[in-house]
């Protein structure tokens, strides 16, 4: 039996946005339900992180979820598809299926509870789409927020000094309403 070796990067589906060490009380990396949808012409199929399909197919007025699912897809004017899971959740996607933004609801119990919005970039060193959270709103006043880069991000800005450039989808700049950058 000959020996194979496996590449570490294949035992993990989490990009971690930072280094060995740190740590976000947040969900940063995006641990979504869905990672992008395949829009066909009489369905729309959504991947999960383990690769696992959700079919919701079209009835002509509308698409029904997969059994046992209860999301509710819509397909935009614009070709884009927006689907309000059964945990609250809202994910738009474009039109060639990546998602533009994902955001939590507002949790009845706790209004004033903090509001996450997600995105999707590019990582070209692994050719794929990767979902991270963006921003940071406050639940009372959306004046109130926080945004989030990573590097290659041009609000990443210039590396001072005698220190190293943030690593590839890593985080490298968070931002505050009141204009202060760490």
């Amino acid at each position: 039996v000959a020996e194979q070796i496996i590449p570490a990067a294949w035992l993990s589906t989490k990009v971690n946005p930072l280094p060995e060490g740190w740590q976000l009380s947040v969900d940063a990396d995006g641990d979504l339900a869905y990672d992008y949808a395949s829009i066909q012409t009489q369905s729309v199929i959504l991947y999960d992180s383990e690769g696992d399909q959700h079919e919701y197919k079209w009835t002509g007025s509308g698409y029904a979820p997969a059994a046992n699912e209860y999301g509710v897809l819509a397909r935009n004017a614009d070709g884009t598809l927006t689907l309000l899971d059964a945990d609250g959740k809202t994910y738009t996607f474009d039109s060639g299926g990546r998602i533009t933004s994902v955001t939590t609801p507002t949790d009845d119990r706790k209004p004033a509870a903090l509001k996450y919005r997600y995105g999707t970039s590019h990582d070209p060193l692994q050719n794929r789409y990767i979902t991270r959270l963006l921003e940071i709103t406050d639940g009372v006043d959306a004046n109130r927020w926080g945004k989030l880069f990573y590097s290659g991000d041009t609000q990443c800005g210039t590396t001072p000094s005698g220190y190293q450039e943030a690593p590839a989808n890593m985080l490298c700049a968070f931002e505050t309403n009141d204009g202060r950058r760490t």
